[in-house]
């Protein structure tokens, strides 16, 4: 087998949690990929002003960080494992607790 097949290859159907983290990863591919092909957009999205020296390469930086966090997201969800599902959900901020469970 290719490697592109194996990665790409779905030998079982889903559950709605990869499925959807899988989405995000596709999402944040698609942006990362534009904003380091066209760092244009920022300007064009937030009505900025033109970029002064290597801000560019700086916005480009950025969109290669949203792209490999996609990719990342897109084969995590493609694994159909639960721990990245949970790894990648934000967890709200409780003052005075730690992690554990403490009553």
């Amino acid at each position: 087998m290719s490697l592109i097949k194996d990665l790409l290859d779905r030998p079982f159907d889903h559950a709605t949690t990869s499925k959807y983290t899988a989405m995000n990863g596709l999402i944040y591919l698609g942006i990362g990929t534009l904003v380091l092909v066209w760092p244009g957009v920022v300007q064009a999205v937030f009505r900025d002003a033109s970029f002064v020296g290597n801000e560019a390469a700086l916005i480009r930086v950025v969109g290669m960080t949203v792209m490999v966090i996609g990719w990342l997201y897109l084969f995590g969800g493609l694994s159909g494992g639960r721990r990245i599902v949970a790894a990648t959900a934000e967890r709200p901020a409780r003052p005075g607790r730690g992690y554990k469970n403490e009553s």
